[in-house]
C-alpha cells in the first residue's frame, strides 16, 4: 500500500490474519494428519498434533508432531508471511499470517489495528506463525489503543488449557519512520505473542530506526517482542522497570547494563538470548514477573557459561514470579547467576524442568537417539531413559543412557530420553547454577527435573543444580529436585519406554540453616516397578578462612 498519509482509526484496521502459508491438512486430498506445513519453518506432524509454525520466533512441538525450528526472514526488512502449522487427525491446522506492507511519505497514524497474526488450529493440528508487518513513513503518529501485530495461532486444544497442538511462533515487525522528524512515542502497541500450545511458540521480532521509543519504565507498549535496531548491541539506563510488557533487546550478544536496581512486575517479563548478558544492581521479580534466559554454547576460552546474570546486590524472587533458564538443547551451554544474595521466596522459584537436552524426536525424526553424554538409545521405538547422576532406564526396543558430569560440581543439563514412534521423548532437565557472594536463602523451589515421554519414548534425566555460597538458610518450604522422567505407558500397568535417571544437586558453602527437601529421584521405566537409577545429592562445606595473629 502506497500513499502520501494513512489513519487507521479506532475499532478500524487492516487485516492478513491467516494469508500466509497453509496449515498442514490445506488443498491436499489426502488425510491431513500425514501432511506437514506449509513455508520455510511449516510444523511438522509424526501421525498427528503437529507443531507450530515458525518464522520470527520458533513454532512449539505437540504431543506427536514438532516443529523445524528455525526462523526465518529479515528483521529489519519484513517481506516473508509466517508458516503453517503440522497437520492434525481430521482437523486443518493454522494459516500462518500474511503481509501488511505500507509506506507513506508523511504519516502512519494507528489507532486501531495493523495485524498479520496465525490462525489457532483446530482438530489436534498446530497453530500458524504470525506474517509480517512492514511500515516506512515520516512519523508513526497514534495512541495506545493502536496494536501492530505478527501473533502466532494457538495449537489445538480439546479443552480449556489442555493443549495437545504446538503454539504458532511470532511473526516480524518494521516500523521506518524518519529519526528527523520523529520526536516523541506514540505509545502504539506492538505484539508477536507466541500461540500458546503443547509447547508455547517464542515471540518475534520488532525493528526500529532508533531506540527512541525506550525509556527505564516499560509498560504495555511492548507486548512479546525482540528489539532491534541498527548498532544496537548494548543498553545501559540508570534503573530499569518492567511491567505489562514482555521484551527482549538485540540480534546477538546483548549487553544489558543497568546502574541501579531493575525490577519485572506484574505482567511483566524479560527476555535473554544466547550469550547476552545483564548486569545490574538489585534484581527483583515481583507479582508474577519472570526472567527467561536462553543459554548459547559456551563461551570459548572464558568460564563455562552460555548466558550471565550478574547482580551486584539482591537477586530477590517472589511469589508467583520465576526464573526460566533454557540450557542449550544440543550443547551443555548454560546460564550463570552471579549475585551479591539470592532470596527465594515461597511460591517463587527457578523452573528448568525439561529445559535440558532434546529428547529424541525433538529437532530430529521420530525414533531417534535423545540429545546428550547420557542419551537414552532406541532400535525402533520404546526408547531407554536418558543418563545423568542415575543412568537411564532400558525401554523395551533400546538401553538407557549412561551417568555423565561431576557430581561435586554438576554443570550438565540431563540428557533426553530415546525416541518413541511418532513423537518427541523427555527432555532433561536444564542447569541450575548460582554463584552468591554472602547467602543463598530458599524457602521457594528451585526445580532441574526430567519431562515425562509422549509416545513409546524414554524419560529425560534430570538435569543439575549447583549453589555456591558462604551461607546457605532457608525453611522446611524449600525445595531442590532433580528427578528423571517417566517413559511412556500405554496400560495402566506397563511402561514401554524407560526412566529418565535422577540429576545432579551440589551444595557448597561455609555456614548452613538450610532445612531444604532436595531430591533426584529416576523416573518410572519398563513397568511401575522398575525405575531409572537416583542421581546424587552432596552437601560440601568449604574450609573457613584462616585466622592470622600479629604480636608486637
Amino acid at each position: 500500500l502506497r500513499m502520501s498519509n494513512l489513519v487507521v482509526a479506532a475499532a478500524g484496521g487492516i487485516s492478513a490474519n491467516g494469508l500466509g502459508y497453509r496449515g498442514g491438512g490445506l488443498l491436499t486430498n489426502v488425510n491431513p494428519r500425514s501432511t506437514y506445513g506449509w513455508g520455510p519453518s511449516g510444523g511438522t506432524c509424526g501421525n498427528a498434533r503437529g507443531g507450530g509454525g515458525g518464522h520470527g520466533g520458533e513454532g512449539g512441538n505437540g504431543w506427536e508432531g514438532g516443529t523445524r525450528f528455525s526462523t526465518y526472514g529479515s528483521a529489519s526488512y519484513p517481506t516473508t508471511a509466517g508458516s503453517g502449522g503440522g497437520g492434525g487427525y481430521i482437523g486443518y491446522s493454522g494459516c500462518g499470517g500474511g503481509v501488511v506492507r505500507v509506506t507513506a511519505s508523511g504519516s502512519v497514524t494507528v489507532n486501531g489495528t495493523l495485524s498479520a497474526d496465525g490462525t489457532r488450529a483446530s482438530s489436534y493440528s498446530g497453530g500458524g506463525a504470525g506474517g509480517s508487518v512492514f511500515i516506512e513513513c515520516g512519523r508513526l503518529e497514534g495512541s495506545p489503543t493502536g496494536l501492530i501485530s505478527a501473533r502466532g495461532g494457538d495449537g489445538w486444544a480439546p479443552k480449556e488449557g489442555w493443549y495437545n497442538g504446538g503454539g504458532g511462533g511470532g511473526g516480524r515487525l518494521a516500523v521506518f519512520y524518519n529519526p528527523a522528524l520523529q520526536t516523541n512515542n506514540p505509545g502504539v502497541r506492538f505484539s508477536t505473542t507466541p500461540g500458546p500450545g503443547m509447547e508455547a511458540g517464542r515471540m518475534g521480532t520488532l525493528f526500529l530506526p532508533n531506540t527512541l521509543f525506550l525509556g527505564e519504565a516499560l509498560g504495555n507498549q511492548w507486548l512479546d517482542v525482540r528489539v532491534q535496531s541498527p548498532g544496537f548491541t548494548n543498553w545501559s539506563p540508570a534503573s530499569l522497570d518492567v511491567r505489562d510488557s514482555r521484551i527482549g533487546f538485540g540480534a546477538n550478544q546483548f549487553d544489558l547494563r543497568v546502574a541501579g536496581a531493575l525490577t519485572v512486575g506484574s505482567g511483566g517479563g524479560l527476555l535473554l538470548y544466547p550469550h547476552d548478558e545483564l548486569r545490574c544492581g538489585e534484581l527483583m521479580l515481583t507479582n508474577g514477573g519472570f526472567l527467561t534466559v536462553y543459554s548459547g554454547t559456551n563461551k570459548a576460552a572464558m568460564e563455562s557459561y552460555g548466558a550471565l546474570v550478574n547482580a551486584g546486590g539482591t537477586f530477590a524472587i517472589g511469589p508467583g514470579s520465576w526464573v526460566y533458564p533454557y540450557s542449550n538443547p544440543t550443547n551443555n551451554g548454560s546460564a550463570l547467576f552471579r549475585v551479591r544474595a539470592l532470596k527465594i521466596a515461597a511460591a517463587g522459584g527457578i523452573n528448568a524442568d525439561g529445559k535440558g537436552y532434546w529428547g529424541g524426536g525433538r529437532g530430529s525424526p521420530p525414533g531417534t537417539a535423545g540429545w546428550g553424554p547420557g542419551a537414552g538409545f532406541t532400535y525402533n521405538a520404546r526408547g531407554g531413559g536418558g543418563g545423568h547422576g542415575g543412568a537411564g532406564r532400558a525401554g523395551e526396543e533400546g538401553p538407557g543412557g549412561a551417568t555423565n558430569d561431576s557430581a561435586a560440581v554438576p554443570l550438565f543439563p540431563g540428557s533426553g530420553g530415546g525416541g518413541g514412534y511418532n513423537s518427541r521423548a523427555g527432555s532433561g532437565g536444564g542447569a541450575v547454577r548460582v554463584a552468591a557472594e554472602r547467602e543463598i536463602a530458599v524457602d521457594g523451589t528451585i526445580s532441574a527435573n526430567g519431562t515425562n515421554s509422549f509416545e513409546y519414548g524414554g524419560g529425560g534425566a534430570g538435569g543439575s543444580i549447583y549453589l555456591d555460597s558462604y551461607y546457605l538458610r532457608g525453611g522446611t518450604s524449600g525445595v531442590l529436585r532433580a528427578n528423571g522422567g517417566s517413559g511412556y505407558s500405554y496400560s495402566d500397568n506397563r511402561i514401554s519406554g524407560g526412566g529418565g535417571g535422577g540429576g545432579r544437586i551440589a551444595l557448597h558453602y561455609m555456614f548452613s540453616r538450610a532445612q531444604w527437601t532436595c531430591s533426584v529421584n529416576g523416573g518410572m521405566g519398563t513397568n511401575t516397578t522398575v525405575f531409572g537409577d537416583p542421581g546424587t545429592v552432596y552437601w560440601i562445606q568449604k574450609p573457613l578462612p584462616p585466622t592470622v595473629f600479629m604480636v608486637f
